[in-house]
Formats: C-alpha cells, sequence, structure tokens
C-alpha cells in the first residue's frame, strides 16, 4: 500500500516538488521506449530507485501511469500551441500543416505512446479505453475551434472527417510514406470543396 503524502506544509512541498520530478522522468522514459506503460520494477531500475519507493509518490500504480501520461499530452498540447495560432484556416489548410508536423521528432515520439495507448483501448484495457476516448473528444474538439466554418453539424462533421485523414495517413505513411502523401493531397482537395460547398 502506497503511503499518503506528509501533511507538514514544508514537507508537502518538497513531496511535490519530488513526485512532480519523478512524473517528468517517467513520461521521459515512456517516450523513449514508445509505449503507454513500463513494468514497474523495469521502471524503477531505469530510474535507480525502487518500486515501493517510486509508488511512495504515487497513490497506485494506475495514479502513476495517468499522471506520467498527462505530462506527455500535456507537453504535445504545448508543441501543436505553438505552431498553431489561434485563427481558423480551412480543412485542407491545417491538414497540410498538421501532417508534416506529425512526422518531426518533437511530436511523433509522443504519437507512438498514444498508438500504443489507443491499441490498449481498443481492446478494453482501463484506463487506456477511458484516455482513448478522451483523446478523441480532445482531438475534436481541438479541429472544430481551428475551422473557418460556421458552428454547428457541418463544423463537428468536418472535424471528425480531418481527425479521419490525420490517423488514416498517420498510420500508412510508416509504411507506405508516398502513398499516403498522395492520398492525403487528394482528401485535402475533397475536403476543400466539401467546405466550399
Amino acid at each position: 500500500m502506497s503511503k499518503q503524502p506528509p501533511t507538514d506544509p514544508a514537507h508537502s512541498a518538497a513531496f511535490a516538488s519530488k513526485r512532480s520530478a519523478l512524473v517528468q522522468r517517467i513520461a521521459d522514459e515512456l517516450l523513449a521506449a514508445g509505449v503507454a506503460q513500463v513494468p514497474l520494477r523495469d521502471l524503477a531500475a531505469r530510474l535507480s530507485t525502487s518500486d515501493r519507493m517510486l509508488l511512495y509518490y504515487f497513490k497506485d500504480k494506475e495514479d502513476l501511469v495517468l499522471s506520467s501520461l498527462a505530462e506527455i499530452s500535456s507537453r504535445l498540447a504545448a508543441t501543436l500551441g505553438s505552431n498553431f495560432s489561434a485563427g481558423k484556416s480551412s480543412p485542407d489548410a491545417i491538414l497540410k500543416r498538421i501532417l508534416p508536423l506529425f512526422s518531426s521528432s518533437s511530436v511523433s515520439t509522443s504519437l507512438t505512446v498514444w498508438a500504443d495507448i489507443s491499441a490498449r483501448g481498443y481492446r478494453g484495457e482501463e484506463p487506456f479505453l477511458t484516455l482513448t476516448r478522451e483523446s478523441v473528444r480532445w482531438w475534436l474538439e481541438w479541429l472544430e475551434q481551428r475551422l473557418d466554418m460556421n458552428p454547428g453539424k457541418e463544423r463537428r462533421d468536418m472535424a471528425a472527417a480531418v481527425l479521419t485523414v490525420v490517423e488514416g495517413a498517420r498510420q500508412l505513411a510508416t509504411l507506405a510514406p508516398e502513398r499516403a502523401k498522395h492520398g492525403v493531397a487528394l482528401l485535402a482537395r475533397s475536403l476543400a470543396r466539401e467546405a466550399e460547398g
């Protein structure tokens, strides 16, 4: 059973600082491994500590996993925020900007971890199923806010269409990058026509 955080203010601050540093390091390890979860004993060894000491700073193993994945998600959101302005764009313009970004080293490692989360979620594993649903919801809202279309069903549907293209292109790009490139160009033109009319 994991130990609860100390109640003394000075100790609480030190506890929170140590926990935050561990979350950063665990997130780095998950990104390096390209997975959503590393066996606790292996993770502790990589961090030069024991699994018992590692869990001291978390409620349980699920808390450790969720906190670390939240950090990875936060980093990805920050990268997107720095590469996309608050303005709105057409569906094809968003695709042309987001796909090269997804293949960049600053983002691709995060997406590899999220691919593992999705795969586990599709199999019904928790907390990955819940995380996958939340991730899809977040992406749809993020895309909707950036589409140069009037709010409503058409914009929601277009956000789903753009996300479908992005997800498919990301998977195909791993195995057949040239085919993915041409396929995305074709779909981007189709989405542009649909948005116009």
